[in-house]
């Protein structure tokens, strides 16, 4: 059963149950309460009881989500939200006074040490933890998680990280490695960086799209990226994806195979 099913057959049973409670203690109160009296009586006690027993489902299905919702899933989504490629972290370094709280707290793509033989993976995400400066090549250096050298931003990925990439930050989560990312944290981080995010993603998005074109039409093919392109260059449909909202999905306590982590 889907955790979707479960609140309408509780509301269900709760009316069942105040139903049948009604009748037993309306049949005592018939007999033990003067008739003019009755009427009145059952009528708020039922109100009472209905209001309370919707009150305590209430409280019992906010703290369910409360407790299920402190953190959240660490998730292909949601770290997509707070992910920095490279050529956006150079274009956010044009930008020094804003570019340490930027930076800090997303995650990237790191390549991994080739001296190291138990490394399987050309990459793997690790999170900014700091923003040091190398006076001698005059550069900005990035303090990561789970490394103990800075590194800098020529050897972070310019592409999208993999979901298997994703499972051992999970893993590494889960192993305690790596702190576990609040709701409101996460959700924080990523209205900070939407913006800079999604223009980044118009722009190469753009230029993906023409180089589509000028492909096909070398080869006398007609393809629809003329019309995505058009599309994605108008003014509003750019305000429209900046207007999006980042939404941030949740870890459940019990093993929800779609949103547990």
């Amino acid at each position: 059963m889907s955790k979707n099913q479960i609140y309408p057959l509780l509301d269900r049973h709760y009316a069942e149950t105040l139903g049948d409670r009604d009748r037993e203690e309306n049949n005592y109160e018939i007999i033990s309460t003067p008739p003019d009296k009755c009427v009145n009586d059952q009528t708020s006690c039922r109100q009472r009881r209905f209001s309370s027993s919707k009150g305590k489902l209430q409280l019992e299905k906010e703290d369910l989500f409360t407790k299920a919702s402190c953190f959240a899933s660490i998730s292909a989504r949601n770290i997509k939200l707070i992910y920095l490629k490279q050529s956006l972290v150079l274009e956010l370094s044009k930008q020094p006074e804003s570019f340490m709280g930027k930076v800090v707290g997303a995650f990237v793509r790191v390549k991994m040490d080739s001296s190291d033989c138990k490394q399987t993976r050309s990459y793997h995400l690790v999170r900014v933890t700091g923003v040091i400066s190398d006076d001698v090549l005059k550069r900005a250096l990035l303090q990561v998680s789970f490394m103990s050298k800075a590194v800098p931003v020529s050897e972070l990925s310019d592409n999208d990280f993999t979901e298997q990439e994703c499972e051992d930050l999970r893993q590494k989560v889960k192993a305690n490695l790596l702190q576990k990312l609040t709701v409101v944290e996460l959700q924080e981080k990523a209205k900070s960086l939407h913006e800079d995010i999604t223009k980044h993603w118009i722009a190469t998005r753009l230029i993906y799209l023409q180089n589509q074109i000028d492909r096909a039409n070398l080869r006398g093919r007609q393809r629809e990226y003329p019309y995505e392109r058009e599309q994605l260059q108008q003014p509003w449909k750019q305000e429209e994806l900046l207007k999006r909202v980042p939404s941030v999905s949740r870890e459940f306590a019990h093993n929800d195979p779609e949103e547990d982590y």
